[in-house]
């Protein structure tokens, strides 16, 4: 092999070397920065797990936002309320919560691309923002709220059960 050959090789397989670390080095630290962000915000992430359906139980107060794939965060001042969050699949439930240890702040927020039902029950709140979905299923029990906040659904199913409320708000740029 001629010498121009082997520089040539030893040069390629070095670049290729140094931008496969450069890679795995800006992968870090932007994990990094998302654990920094959530631990700025005061959540600490629980799940990363696809969700499709959410079934919250009583007194929850959720907010949920949209973003690449999903996370389940809950406030960190609040971290004993992870008892209640049960999957089966890819259903998350949030199992009822005592009225003490219910908070009037949003203590789980969670992301996700898209879901295709939620059921809030009796005394819980649901407020979602900034959120585009092809579809979406809402069941609302007695008592319970469902606030969208610049929300879009192309076909939605909504079903309400007794003194539920169900609010769209739209933010008008002028």
């Amino acid at each position: 092999m001629k010498t121009s050959k082997k520089i040539l090789l030893v040069s390629g397989i070095a670049l290729l070397t140094s931008f496969t670390i450069s890679l795995v080095l800006l992968r870090e630290q932007a994990y990094r920065g998302l654990a920094q962000n959530e631990a700025r915000d005061g959540y600490q992430t629980l799940f990363k797990k696809d969700i499709q359906k959410l079934k919250v139980g009583e007194n929850w107060n959720v907010q949920i936002v949209q973003g690449a794939g999903y996370r389940v965060q809950l406030a960190e001042n609040h971290i004993a309320l992870k008892d209640f969050l049960k999957w089966n699949g890819s259903t998350l439930f949030l199992k009822p919560i005592p009225l003490n240890l219910q908070n009037h702040d949003s203590p789980l927020r969670i992301m996700g691309d898209s879901f295709q039902q939620i059921e809030v029950a009796k005394g819980a709140r649901v407020y979602m923002k900034n959120f585009k979905s092809d579809s979406l299923a809402v069941m609302l029990q007695d008592s319970s709220s469902f606030t969208g906040k610049n929300t879009h659904f192309t076909h939605s199913h909504i079903k309400t059960n007794g003194n539920a409320n169900l609010i769209f708000l739209e933010d008008k740029e002028e």
